[in-house]
């Protein structure tokens, strides 16, 4: 099975054997995955867009949050 453009060939870290093919967003938490050629133990965690800018704190005209 070849990966497209849609998919993402998984290879180990240590021996590049192909583990597994993944489509985009098939990972959804991370994946420990044992190499059966070499034994290495892979950590895959899942690609995740940059979070939503967050509202910032209110300051005071000294750059400090209420309270510090």
């Amino acid at each position: 099975m070849m990966s497209s453009p849609e998919t993402a060939a998984v290879r180990c870290c240590a021996c590049h054997r192909l583990l597994f093919v993944a489509e985009p967003d098939a990972v959804a938490a991370a994946i420990r995955i044992k190499c059966p050629r070499c034994k290495a133990v892979n950590i895959l965690r899942p690609h995740r867009a940059p979070a939503i800018e967050r509202d910032q704190r209110p300051t005071d005209h000294r750059g400090k949050a209420p309270g510090e």
